[in-house]
């Protein structure tokens, strides 16, 4: 009988949550603030990432440099930055027709409630011309 309208008199009066309802509620905000917990670090860290990419396509000593070199300066970036893990290690360099592009492409493996997994994934990539 929850949510029923009920007579008192002539007036009909609805009756307020019942428990259930604010059960359901308060489980359902538990669920979204778990959610931003613990998937927003790595939502931000992906966005730093993208932000030290944009920073390596944009300084143009790094066109100079190897393949290798390259790698180890935004390696080294990462580590200013506290960037660890799969993402520090999936970094690739290749070069293309003068055409350099560095890719950091991973994934995450969150758990999340009881058994509970999520994995997120993330690719991010910038392309430059090479200097000669």
């Amino acid at each position: 009988m929850l949510g029923k309208k009920y007579q008192l008199g002539k007036r009909t009066f609805q009756r307020g949550q019942g428990m259930f309802q604010i059960i359901a509620f308060i489980a359902l905000g538990g669920i979204v603030l778990a959610s931003v917990l613990k998937l927003g670090p790595h939502y931000i860290s992906n966005y730093t990432i993208r932000d030290i990419l944009i920073g390596v396509k944009e300084d143009r000593e790094l066109a100079k440099l190897k393949n290798n070199k390259i790698k180890l300066k935004v390696r080294s970036r990462f580590a200013a930055n506290s960037i660890r893990g799969q993402a520090q290690d999936s970094i690739v360099v290749s070069r293309d027709d003068g055409v350099i592009t560095v890719s950091a492409k991973y994934e995450e493996r969150i758990p999340f409630i009881y058994n509970i997994d999520v994995i997120l994934k993330f690719s991010n990539q910038v392309e430059f011309e090479e200097v000669k």
